[in-house]
C-alpha cells in the first residue's frame, strides 16, 4: 500500500487496510529511500512518540520513577517486542491513541486549545487501525465526567473539523478507487464472527486474552510464572487498597434517595453488562460500560485523580470488549490495552506503597 502512495506500485492494493502508517511509509519511499527499513524506522519512531506519551500520561497520576516504571514496563512487554518494527498496525495506533488521550485530558483540565491537537490525533490513530475509533467513547466519558464540554465546545468543534479535514483525503481516495468512500468502514461494522470461523486464528472464547494474559506480559522462562503472579498480585492489592481508601475517605449519603437511585442504577449497569457480555454487540456493551463509570464518577467524585482511572479503566474494556467479541485472536490485538493495563499496574504498586508509607512512616522505607 505505501508503493501505491508513493505512486510506485503495480496496481495491486489492499483497499481494507487502515491507511495512515502506509501513508506515512509512502512520504519516505518518495525522498527515494525505498527499502523496508523505511517501513522499520517509521513505525519505530512512531513507537519512541508513544513511549514518550505514554510516559507523559502516567505523570499526570504518578510520580516520575513510577511513570518511568510503567513506560518501560510496556516497552518490556513480550507482546510489544515481538511485534515492533514488523510494520503492522497495531503498535503505532496505541501511539497515536495515547497521545489522543493525553492530550484530551490537558484539553479538560489546562486549556482548551490541546483540542486542536487531541482530536486529530484520535482520527490518526483510527485511520492507523480502525478499531482504535472506539477510543472515542472513552474520551467522551471523560469530556462528560470533568462537565466543562459547553465552555469548550468551540475549542472542541474546531478539533473535529481539523480531524475531518484529515480524513477527507483518505474517503476521497476510497471513493475514487471503490466507489463509495465508506466501503471499509460499513464491511468492518458488518463483519460476524461466525464467518471467520474457518480462520485457523478463531476463538469463540470472550476471555481469550485474559486466559492467556502472562504470555503477554512476560517472557517464558523459568521465571515466567512467578513475574505473572507477582503482576497479578499487585494488581489484586492495588484494587482492595484503591476501593477500600475510596469507601473510607468518601462515605456516600444514604439518606439521599437521589444517591440510592444512582447506585441502583450503576449496580444494574455492571450486573446487566456482566450477563450480556459476548451475547449482545459490542456497542451495547461499551455502552454499559460508560454509563456505569459515569454513574460512578459521579457518585464519588470526591475522590481526586477518579476521572482519570475512570477514562482508563473505560479504554482497557472498550478495547477488551472489541477484540473479546472479534472472531480472530491475535496476541498483538492485545497491545491495544497494553496502556491501560500498565497504568493500572502502577497505580497497584502506588497504592500498595502508599500503605506501607502509612505505616511506617517513620521509618521511610520508601
Amino acid at each position: 500500500n505505501a508503493l501505491e502512495y508513493a505512486g510506485m506500485g503495480t496496481g495491486y492494493i489492499e483497499l481494507d487496510r487502515s491507511p495512515f502508517l502506509p501513508f506515512l511509509t509512502s512520504l519516505v519511499f518518495r525522498m527515494g529511500f525505498v527499502s523496508e527499513i523505511a517501513i522499520y524506522m517509521v513505525e519505530g519512531l512512531i513507537f519512541i512518540f508513544g513511549v514518550i506519551g505514554l510516559y507523559l500520561l502516567l505523570k499526570l497520576r504518578f510520580n516520575p520513577l513510577e511513570s518511568l516504571a510503567g513506560s518501560t514496563i510496556y516497552i518490556s512487554f513480550p507482546v510489544i517486542l515481538v511485534w515492533l518494527g514488523i510494520g503492522y498496525l497495531d503498535i503505532a495506533a496505541v501511539a497515536f491513541s495515547i497521545w489522543a488521550v493525553y492530550l484530551t485530558v490537558l484539553a479538560v483540565k489546562k486549556n482548551p486549545k490541546y483540542f486542536y491537537l487531541a482530536f486529530p490525533l484520535a482520527m490518526m490513530a483510527f485511520l492507523t487501525r480502525f478499531t482504535a475509533g472506539f477510543l472515542l467513547f472513552p474520551i467522551i466519558l471523560y469530556i462528560l465526567m470533568c462537565g466543562n464540554y459547553l465552555r469548550n465546545l468551540k475549542e472542541m468543534i474546531l478539533g473535529l473539523v481539523l480531524s475531518i479535514l484529515i480524513i477527507i483525503p483518505y474517503l476521497g481516495f476510497m471513493y475514487q478507487r471503490a466507489g463509495d468512500p465508506f466501503i471499509t468502514l460499513t464491511s468492518l461494522l458488518s463483519i460476524q464472527s461466525e464467518s471467520l470461523s474457518g480462520h485457523s486464528a478463531f476463538s469463540a472464547d470472550p476471555l481469550y486474552y485474559l486466559k492467556t494474559l502472562d504470555l503477554f506480559i512476560s517472557i517464558p522462562g523459568s521465571l515466567h510464572h512467578w513475574i505473572f503472579y507477582l503482576f497479578v498480585m499487585i494488581l489484586i492489592l492495588g484494587v482492595i487498597i484503591y476501593f477500600y481508601n475510596l469507601v473510607k475517605d468518601h462515605q456516600l449519603d444514604w439518606k439521599s434517595s437521589l444517591n440510592r437511585l444512582k447506585i441502583l442504577l450503576m449496580v444494574f449497569f455492571v450486573i446487566a453488562f456482566l450477563f450480556t457480555f459476548s451475547k449482545i454487540s459490542s456497542m451495547a456493551s461499551i455502552g454499559l460500560v460508560v454509563l456505569s463509570c459515569y454513574l460512578a464518577y459521579d457518585l464519588w467524585k470526591g475522590r481526586v485523580n477518579l476521572d482519570l482511572d475512570l477514562l482508563m479503566f473505560s479504554w482497557f474494556l472498550t478495547q477488551f470488549i472489541v477484540h473479546a467479541q472479534y472472531g480472530l485472536k491475535v496476541d498483538r490485538y492485545f497491545i491495544t490495552m497494553a496502556p491501560a493495563l500498565v497504568y493500572f499496574l502502577i497505580l497497584g504498586i502506588h497504592e500498595i506503597s502508599g500503605q506501607i508509607r502509612f505505616k511506617y512512616r517513620r521509618f521511610n522505607l520508601t
